[in-house]
């Protein structure tokens, strides 16, 4: 809640012009870059005193874009034409956020906006203009058509008190920033530029993706309750932190992070985390323009599992592919890439992209409790090359002298490709434990593609065949070395959780918001209990009637500890 404030960006007019000089406009644009890096450095400087490693990750990535070869060559060759340094690179941006835009990957389709970011910083240089003022003089909502992420980093972040963006993804950079400096944000809210005033009263609620523009009295003080009572359910639930998850029957569990970047960690650790049920590795290599080296990989993976030593770090192997393509892989256009070839399907086909991955998490192996996690699984035969190849890395690291002795460590695999239900079975002998990644196996399990509004509603984790999906896993698995965990967004689901507590799954992965939430339904939850709710789900024959069954359970931040 809080009064708008409308961002505009720094408007450069840029004209048609020629110049008889070309030498002199290669000079300007000289300048221009090198006093853009330096602004970049600087913007580096003051997010390392901040400590934010995705802040940095990205501007680090501004600089390598900065420095493509292609962009410059085709801005110096309309220079060599005879325009000037301004038109030109204006152009070649044109045509660079053009190609971009056309991409059918929706994370590189954000990366338009990095263009854009960076070629207003450099015709700032180019061009002698006045910049639009946007200092926040107190705590606003913040509102723009699109906000880049060099423009957010420079503003108060004590001063935001959510962002609205028209055009922005939940791929952009500067979404990613605010979940990671957790700022409500809300992106695709079209027109809102247009329909909201500076210093309008806005409500906005960015779980519903919901905004009220001069609410009335009776509406805002609805909006304070609310507020109020969600500050005394977050505060109820921070009891948590300290807790271990056990259950009313003094059965143990461990609620774990999904974590995409050091930062998360960070977030993770204060909310009392009990270690990492998936890292998503692939993040390492998004806005690379090549492979991070072994040594740049093995100091991410040590500095995970020494923070969250003793409890064990589950990192999963670069889920490229689908809707996470590497420009640099030069993978082949695929008609269906989530049916494709992606995950370990990948990885086996590009040992040169996995062998020093599992090189990096062998010699970290030493510095916590590892577990390395294969995903997209679909046969045995994968899981025993995967397998193969993680003792081929462990003899080379000997030789080596890397690592002194044999690395300790757990193997598993993600279940999210339904046929891997069916020879757990003949798997097991090959595990030390499965993670159910219940976005993709929905996915896969109801033919939904959940990218897609038109069908997103099918994407429905209440549907019975999910609950009886997981218990045939659950069946398979039981009585075997194998445990179970879960570490898709279903584990954050409280009405969800005694379920998942009654079929046996010891480990619960979520987002590091999700973990106290989480965390208070296994406190209050008694297993035995949990059993007699889950033979009543089982029979659940439509996701209506297994939602209205969940919905008699008290609500979390209802219950004291």
């Amino acid at each position: 809640m809080g009064p708008a404030f409308i961002f505009t960006h720094q408007q450069i007019k840029v004209l048609k012009e020629k110049s008889e000089n070309f030498q002199f406009e290669i000079e300007k644009l000289d300048q221009a870059y090198f006093k853009t890096e330096n602004d970049l450095n600087k913007l580096i400087e003051s997010q390392k005193l901040n400590g934010s490693n995705t802040s940095i990750e990205i501007l680090e990535a501004h600089k390598m874009m900065l420095q493509d070869p292609e962009w410059k060559d085709q801005t110096l060759d309309l220079i060599k034409q005879g325009f000037t340094a301004s038109f030109s690179l204006q152009e070649s941006s044109r045509f660079f956020k053009s190609m971009l835009e056309n991409l059918n990957d929706e994370y590189l389709k954000a990366r338009a906006d990095d263009i854009v970011d960076l070629t207003q910083r450099v015709l700032g240089y180019l061009i002698a203009g006045t910049k639009t003022q946007n200092k926040l003089l107190e705590p606003s909502i913040l509102i723009a058509q699109d906000l880049l992420p060099t423009e957010f980093l420079s503003i108060d972040r004590n001063m935001i008190l959510g962002i609205i963006l028209e055009n922005s993804s939940n791929s952009s950079h500067t979404a990613i920033l605010a979940k990671t400096f957790e700022i409500p944000c809300i992106v695709g809210a079209k027109e809102v530029t247009q329909s909201v005033r500076n210093q309008d009263f806005i409500l906005m609620d960015a779980l519903k993706a919901q905004i009220q523009v001069n609410p009335d009295d009776t509406k805002k003080l609805q909006a304070l309750k609310d507020l109020e009572l969600q500050k005394i359910e977050n505060k109820n639930l921070e009891i948590y932190i300290q807790k271990p998850s056990i259950s009313l029957d003094q059965i143990e569990f461990e609620v774990a992070s999904n974590l995409s970047c050091l930062d998360d960690l960070k977030i993770a650790q204060a909310k009392g985390t009990e270690g990492c049920g998936l890292f998503r590795s692939e993040f390492l290599l998004l806005d690379r323009q090549s492979m991070p080296l072994e040594h740049e990989q093995h100091e991410i993976y040590k500095t995970l599992l020494q923070n969250l030593k003793p409890h064990k770090v589950i990192i999963r192997l670069f889920d490229i592919g689908g809707d996470k393509q590497l420009p640099f892989l030069n993978l082949p256009k695929e008609e269906n890439p989530f049916l494709g070839l992606r995950g370990l399907r990948l990885c086996l086909k590009n040992l040169d992209l996995m062998k020093p991955q599992l090189r990096a998490l062998l010699r970290a192996s030493q510095f916590g409790s590892l577990g390395i996690m294969a995903p997209m699984v679909t046969t045995r035969e994968e899981v025993i090359q995967f397998r193969e190849l993680l003792k081929i890395c462990e003899e080379e690291l000997l030789n080596e002298k890397l690592i002194s002795t044999r690395p300790i460590y757990e193997v598993g695999i993600m279940v999210e490709v339904p046929a891997i239900a069916f020879i757990l079975k003949d798997l097991i002998p090959l595990l030390d434990f499965i993670s159910v990644g219940t976005n993709d196996l929905i996915q896969y399990l109801c033919a939904t593609d959940r990218m897609n509004s038109e069908v997103a509603h099918l994407h429905d984790a209440y549907h019975p065949a999910v609950l009886r999906f997981l218990k045939l896993i659950a069946h398979e698995t039981a009585n075997s070395k194998v445990w179970m965990g879960l570490c898709g967004e279903l584990a954050g689901q409280s009405d969800y959780v005694p379920l998942l507590m009654a079929l046996g799954f010891k480990e619960l992965s979520v987002s590091p918001g999700s973990l106290l939430k989480t965390r208070a339904r296994i406190c209050q939850t008694s297993v035995k209990a949990s059993r007699a709710l889950l033979e009543q789900a089982l029979k659940a024959q439509s996701s209506i009637e297994l939602k209205d069954l969940l919905g008699h359970i008290p609500k979390v931040g209802a219950l004291q500890s």
